[in-house]
């Protein structure tokens, strides 16, 4: 066994305070980096996704690399408007048909207000001013202030939204237009960089000491595998919601039972939203209408999809990035206590990262240059 001394134990504190200067110095410059030069960040991006198509076109079309870039850029962008022009046309029928029912559900619900408030004003008002009038009391009177400060609070409310309405609009157009400007300098720089990709490759590499090159390569290669993992186990999880939700539906008898399973499905890939966005509304809809049955059935088939969701996801997860059901746990814990609802935003990529330091041996790295000053040989 071999005693440390206290030189020793001196150099391998310094060696610990470099990782940590190093770590400390390296988030800094990434927070400095994503926040002021992002658009940066989203070319680089879109450079290094273009290399493949880029080959690809020069190699079957017989054209210069420059003519290359600008195909497969245009490719891209015509497949992205084109899939979101799809999904806004979708949505536009969806909201066109609410928009359309919409007069049925209001006065479905207004009629149901009726219902409780004629009940109320006959049978429970009556009575409650007989024994106030008893208490001299004047229950009227109470109603006709509680009516006029309402009166007075919704005409407040209106007022700070009118004022707030022009700034908003003229925010809006500040921002629309900035998002433009953005878009257009990104794509020329999309351009610009992907023509001369491998000469900034070169220098890079030639910067670089060879065993580093290949250390980050490794480290790329094993965040896009377990990165793809967790996409995967997303998609599989959200699948069994899609399915769950299709045979509730239709045993259910609910009309477009497919196009309403999917669409939930589609939201419940969306970070921080799930199908409760949807369901929820429907079921106070329901409650409120009377449709108690209907409102029991939707609650059994949320309440479903939860228990489902918090039993499969995190063993999915734990299976696809390689990890231990209760870390992947851990970690949404430790995320949501520190940041709030908007740490569970961070959860995957905190467990992304953990793996692939784990896959890709840094962790051993820093230990033995921690231990013994030195890299790994």
């Amino acid at each position: 066994m071999i005693e440390l001394t206290t030189t020793d134990y001196k150099a391998m504190l310094l060696r610990i305070l470099n990782i940590i200067l190093i770590i400390s110095l390296s988030a800094v410059i990434i927070f400095l980096i994503t926040k002021y030069l992002f658009p940066f960040i989203i070319v680089i991006g879109l450079s290094a996704l273009l290399q493949k198509p880029v080959q690809f076109i020069k190699r079957v079309l017989k054209v210069n690399h420059v003519i290359a870039v600008l195909i497969s850029l245009s490719l891209i962008l015509a497949t992205i408007i084109i899939g979101f022009g799809l999904i806004i046309i979708y949505l536009i029928d969806i909201f066109d048909t609410i928009i359309i029912q919409f007069p049925f559900y209001f006065n479905t619900i207004i009629e149901a207000f009726k219902i409780q408030l004629d009940h109320f004003v006959t049978y429970t008002l009556s009575n409650l001013e007989q024994l106030l009038n008893r208490l001299n009391f004047s229950l009227t009177e109470y109603l006709m202030n509680m009516m006029d400060s309402l009166y007075a609070l919704v005409l407040s409310i209106s007022q700070k939204l009118a004022n707030q309405l022009v700034p908003f609009v003229s925010e809006t157009i500040i921002q629309t237009i900035e998002i433009t400007s953005t878009s257009i300098i990104v794509l020329i720089l999309t351009v610009l960089l992907s023509k001369d990709w491998q000469v900034y490759l070169e220098k890079v590499s030639q910067s670089l000491p060879q065993s580093s090159i290949k250390k980050i390569a490794e480290v790329r290669k094993h965040f896009i595998n377990i990165g793809w993992g967790y996409l995967k186990a997303q998609l599989i999880v959200s699948s069994v919601t899609t399915l769950i939700l299709l045979i509730g539906f239709n045993l259910l008898k609910i009309e477009n039972a497919l196009a309403l399973a999917f669409t939930f499905g589609l939201i419940d890939l969306v970070p921080l939203i799930g199908v409760g966005l949807l369901l929820w509304p429907w079921m106070i809809y329901s409650l409120i209408t009377g449709g108690f049955i209907l409102t029991i059935k939707l609650s059994v088939i949320y309440i479903i999809i939860v228990c489902v969701r918090q039993l499969l996801e995190p063993r999915l997860v734990s299976k696809q990035i390689g990890s231990n059901s209760l870390f992947v746990i851990g970690i949404g814990y430790l995320c949501y206590s520190l940041f709030g609802i908007f740490g569970l935003l961070f959860t995957p990529l905190i467990l992304i990262s953990v793996q692939t330091i784990k896959a890709s041996e840094l962790d051993q790295i820093m230990l033995h240059y921690i231990r013994f000053g030195k890299q790994l040989p």
